[in-house]
C-alpha cells in the first residue's frame, strides 16, 4: 500500500544520509533479480510491472519524459521486426525479371500472413488492432450482425437473405465489405491461394468474411512496409501488378498504385509478363519434344 508522506520523507533522507537517490536504489534492485525472490519488499515490483510504469507515465515531474521514451522505444522496435520481415530468409524477395512460374503458382496470402504473424507478432497485432480502432463502432456492427442472424429461422434462409442486407447497408446499418463479398461467395477463396475453407461451407459467414478481408489488409499494410525499406520485398505487390495486367488496367491506374505501394510498376509488370512467357515456351517446346519423342514413326 502506499507510504504516507512522513514515511517517504524518512526513507529519503535516509538515502541522502547514505549519499545516495531514490534512482540508485531502483536501478540497483533492478540489477540484482535475487531480491525479487528473497526480500518481500521488493516482490510488489515484479508483480506490479504495470501499475509501477502507469504510475511513472502519470508522474507530473517525469511523466512527458517516460512517455517520449517509450514511443521512441516502441517505434525501433517496430521498425526492427519491420527489417527481419525484409530479410532474404523471410522468403518475400521478388525480383520481376526473374518471375518463375513456381512463384506465382506457390503464393499464399494465408502462408504469407503467418510467417509475418511469426517473424513480427507485436507489429502484426498492433496493425490489427489498428484495423479495428473504433471498439464501439465494432461493438455496434456486431450487435446488428447478431440481430439479423437472430431474426433468420435457418441457415439456408440466412445465406438466402442477401436482398435484405442490401436493405440494410442502405440505411448504413450494415458493414459495405460484407455486402460485396456476399455476393461474390468465390472470390475470397481464389485470393491469393487463401483456398481450404469455403465460406459458403461455415455457419458464421459474416465473421469468416471480415476475418479475411482483415487478413488481406494486414498482409497489405506489412507489405507496403516491407517495400519500403526495402524495394526487393515486392511479393504481394508483384502479384498485384500481375493481377492488374489480366485485367487490363492501364497503365496510369497500375502505376498509381505502385506509387501508393500496392503494385509494381507498369516497366516491372511488362519484364515478369516477359520471364513467364518464356518459360511458358520452354514448357510447350518441351511437352512438344516428349510426344514426338514416345510418338511412333
Amino acid at each position: 500500500m502506499p507510504l504516507g508522506l512522513d514515511q517517504v520523507i524518512s526513507i529519503l533522507n535516509f538515502l541522502h544520509d547514505q549519499h545516495s537517490s531514490l534512482l540508485d536504489l531502483i536501478i540497483s534492485i533492478l540489477q540484482n533479480p535475487a531480491l525479487f525472490a528473497h526480500h518481500r519488499a521488493v516482490e510488489p515490483i515484479g508483480s506490479n510491472v504495470t501499475a509501477l510504469l502507469v504510475a511513472i507515465c502519470e508522474s507530473s515531474c517525469c511523466g512527458t519524459d517516460a512517455v517520449r521514451w517509450m514511443y521512441g522505444y516502441v517505434n525501433d522496435r517496430y521498425a526492427e521486426q519491420v527489417v527481419a520481415l525484409t530479410n532474404k530468409g523471410a522468403g518475400w524477395h521478388f525480383s520481376a525479371s526473374n518471375t518463375r512460374i513456381e512463384q506465382v503458382e506457390a503464393f499464399n496470402l494465408v502462408a504469407m500472413a503467418n510467417t509475418m504473424q511469426a517473424i513480427a507478432p507485436e507489429l502484426y497485432n498492433l496493425i490489427g488492432h489498428l484495423l479495428a480502432a473504433d471498439e464501439r463502432t465494432n461493438e455496434i456492427r456486431e450487435a446488428r450482425r447478431l440481430a439479423r442472424i437472430k431474426k433468420t429461422k435457418d441457415h439456408q434462409k440466412y445465406r438466402r437473405g442477401r436482398a435484405q442486407m442490401h436493405d440494410e447497408s442502405d440505411s448504413g446499418e450494415s458493414d459495405s465489405s460484407d455486402i460485396y463479398w456476399e455476393d461474390m461467395p468465390g472470390e475470397l477463396e481464389d485470393v491469393g491461394g487463401m483456398s481450404g475453407t469455403s465460406a459458403e461451407d461455415i455457419e458464421d459467414r459474416p465473421t469468416f468474411i471480415r476475418e479475411r478481408i482483415v487478413l488481406i489488409r494486414r498482409v497489405t499494410c506489412l507489405s507496403i512496409f516491407m517495400q519500403s525499406s526495402n524495394q526487393q520485398c515486392n511479393a504481394l505487390q508483384s502479384m498485384v501488378g500481375l493481377y492488374l495486367h489480366t485485367c487490363h488496367v492501364s497503365e496510369a491506374t497500375l502505376d498509381l498504385l505502385a506509387r501508393m505501394g500496392c503494385s509494381i510498376s507498369t516497366p516491372s509488370v511488362n519484364k515478369a509478363i516477359t520471364s513467364l512467357s518464356a518459360q511458358s515456351s520452354e514448357v510447350i517446346e518441351r511437352i512438344g519434344r516428349t510426344i514426338r519423342k514416345n510418338t511412333p514413326c
